[in-house]
C-alpha cells in the first residue's frame, strides 16, 4: 500500500493506493506499456509524472502546448494528447472496475 497525501498536505479521500494495472498506450504512433496507481484525483483523470515523461522522452513545448517526438515533424495540441491517453486508460481500467480512477506512475 501507498499512502497518499494531496498537494495540500490532507490524506487523499481514498487513502492509500492499493490497486495498480499495466496498459498498452499508442500514443502518436509509438506503443508502450506502462503502469498505473489506481486512486481518487478530484477534477484530475490522469496525472503524467515527471518519471513518466522522462521514459517517454517526448518533444514538448509548454508554451505553444505542443507535443511531438524528437524523430517526428507533425505537432499536437499536448492537452488533446491526455486526452487521448486518458480515454485509453479508462478503457483499460474500467475492463476490471468501473469505478476506478487513474494516476500515472
Amino acid at each position: 500500500m501507498i499512502a497518499v497525501y494531496n498537494v495540500d498536505g490532507t490524506e487523499n479521500q481514498d487513502g492509500s493506493i492499493d490497486k495498480k494495472i499495466t496498459a498498452d498506450l499508442n500514443v502518436k504512433g509509438r506503443k508502450m506499456k506502462t503502469q498505473f496507481l489506481v486512486t481518487a484525483l478530484g477534477s484530475q483523470r490522469v496525472i503524467l509524472v515527471y518519471p513518466w515523461l522522462v521514459y517517454a522522452n517526448s518533444k514538448i513545448n509548454w508554451k505553444k502546448q505542443e507535443f511531438s517526438w524528437w524523430d517526428t515533424i507533425p505537432k499536437v495540441n499536448i492537452y488533446e494528447l491526455v486526452l487521448k491517453i486518458q480515454d485509453q486508460i479508462e478503457q483499460e481500467v474500467h475492463k476490471t472496475d468501473n469505478n476506478l480512477v487513474i494516476a500515472f506512475l
